[in-house]
């Protein structure tokens, strides 16, 4: 009768063999960390992409659907603006061509031209971009997203008069920056688009 040599049955692991399977779980747990931050850090951008995107497609869609129909295109600078709504008519309901301004001002579809409450505003302010449907009575509205920083809105009017023969043309720059400076989730746009008017000067 064979007897089983109890050595070889109560043979387990050595110490060697441990720490080497040791080492190759843990490569592979910090492999499968690794693949996990790419993950979720590809998610983090592409949900700021995605913010960014939808909050300007709102914002340049609304802009230029009611530019298009409005008339008496005028912009500035930021620092004049006080100054044209309080000469009324003559400033911020006036039509005036302009290079680099940082408003936006227009007679919207329908609107009275000899009532200078009734324009319609953009403007470009400390990092936001703001709307105004009164600006003799009303107050401005924050319409980009609190998470996304404006670091750019410029308007060049051109062909605003109605003796020019020139269709009435708005160009709008804008640069939008999202996600914290020197990370991976920041995201820049550069957008430019021009807005030709439907209607006749007027």
């Amino acid at each position: 009768m064979k007897t089983v040599n109890s050595k070889k049955m109560n043979k387990g692991y050595s110490l060697i063999e441990m720490l080497i399977s040791l080492a190759l779980f843990s490569i592979v747990v910090m492999i499968a960390i690794s693949g996990l931050a790419l993950i979720t850090d590809a998610n983090r951008r592409a949900e700021a992409t995605r913010r960014i995107i939808d909050n300007l497609d709102f914002i340049v869609e609304d802009m230029v659907r009611t530019t298009r129909q409005g008339n008496r295109y005028h912009c500035g600078d930021f620092s004049d603006y006080d100054a044209e709504v309080t000469t009324g008519q003559s400033g911020i309901g006036s039509s005036r061509n302009c290079v680099d301004g940082d408003y936006l001002a227009f007679e919207a579809s329908g609107g009275d031209n000899t009532d200078p409450s009734d324009q319609v505003v953009y403007r470009f302010n400390g990092g936001i971009i703001e709307k105004i449907t009164d600006p003799i009575n009303g107050s401005f509205v924050q319409v980009s997203d609190p998470q996304i920083e404006i670091q750019k809105l410029k308007f060049y009017v051109t062909g605003s008069q109605s003796n020019d023969n020139t269709p009435a043309r708005v160009l709008v720059i804008l640069k939008a920056v999202t996600g914290r400076e020197g990370t991976s989730d920041r995201t820049v746009f550069n957008l430019q688009t021009t807005i030709t008017q439907r209607g006749t000067d007027l």
